[in-house]
């Protein structure tokens, strides 16, 4: 896609280049946890060719002293991927869109589902928006007082816009709550007059993906939506990878030092090797379970945790095996 912004549109190379340093934050998550398993299974890999692991067990010397130094550097790699991951990564995704939106002078909007914002202290959730179509389904407004307590909620099954008459909300319910949190009022109605200075073209750049959000940010959409009866599994289950997948980094260490001291001689040819199809297996795993999590079939925690259980017992066990 860069390529083809600096041939099509002649983008300068100094912006081309700058697109190309934004997209490395994101790609990080996967790339630390590959990197610590290549890293031991090599030096063990590298032990056991050269007798060293023999002759550690010769002396008397335990095998798994490897253990709290390799726990040590992948935790200390597993609080920088979780920094990137939230702090820098976030900051790459705005730059890419603000450089993007500079190299196409007219982009068109697509649709996207789960759109979130917030204006004048009014918070806003529309399941799909689709500017093009003119479709907007599934909304929730949230109306706050000033000390953060709910004093409306709106629910509308669609929406209409009008550039005279504004927005619409359709075939919906509205609740009054006072200051205790007690409802004092609820209706239905089917047609609800809503002030929003947006037109629907404006609404999908001022939101962003579950993927481009904080940790801190998916809280508090959670805690927003939470008891408005939408449906959160893809919210509940994004928080639960966030927390999982820095996790790997040491997971990924006890996996590879189990294989390492197992491999023996001829270790150092087979390193790569296992590090690609362990890899592969646990992203393989992670999109099963994440799946299945989103999809309400198991739980947020054991699909986001899934391939991490699967990996640390296998890990667990390969060590047990070289006591």
């Amino acid at each position: 896609m860069i390529m083809d912004l600096v041939v099509a549109r002649s983008i300068p190379l100094k912006v081309a280049f700058e697109l190309f340093l934004t997209k490395i934050p994101p790609y990080l998550t996967y790339t630390f946890p590959m990197a610590i398993f290549l890293a031991v299974v090599y030096v063990i890999g590298q032990f056991s060719e050269h007798g060293e692991i023999m002759a550690m067990k010769a002396s008397g010397a335990s095998i798994k002293y490897f253990l709290p130094a390799i726990l040590v550097f992948s935790f200390s790699v597993q609080l920088i991927m979780f920094y990137v991951n939230e702090f820098v990564a976030p900051k790459a995704y705005e730059r890419e869109k603000f450089l993007l939106s500079k190299s196409y002078n007219n982009i068109a909007v697509q649709s996207r589902e789960n759109v979130f914002f917030n204006e004048n202290n009014n918070f806003y959730f529309f399941r799909k928006v689709d500017p093009k179509n003119k479709r907007f389904e599934e909304i929730l407004l949230i109306e706050l007082l000033e000390r953060g307590n709910i004093k409306l909620i709106i629910y509308a099954k669609k929406a209409t816009w009008d550039e005279i008459k504004g927005w619409t909300f359709m075939d919906g319910e509205v609740y009054s709550l006072n200051k205790e949190g007690d409802m004092i009022f609820q209706g239905r109605f089917k047609e609800y007059k809503v002030v929003l200075d947006r037109n629907p073209y404006q609404l999908v750049p001022s939101s962003k993906p579950i993927e481009e959000m904080s940790i801190f940010e998916i809280i508090d959409q959670i805690r927003l939506l939470e008891g408005t009866g939408l449906n959160l599994n893809n919210l509940k289950t994004e928080f639960h990878i966030r927390i999982a997948l820095p996790f790997t980094c040491p997971i990924f260490a006890v996996l590879a030092l189990g294989l390492g001291l197992n491999m023996g001689r001829g270790g150092r040819s087979l390193s790569f090797g296992l590090s690609v199809i362990s890899i592969f297996v646990y992203y393989v795993l992670f999109s099963i379970g994440r799946s299945l999590a989103k999809a309400g079939i198991v739980p947020y925690f054991l699909g986001a945790w899934l391939g991490n259980i699967i990996f640390l017992i296998i890990g667990s066990y390969l060590l047990n095996k070289k006591r």
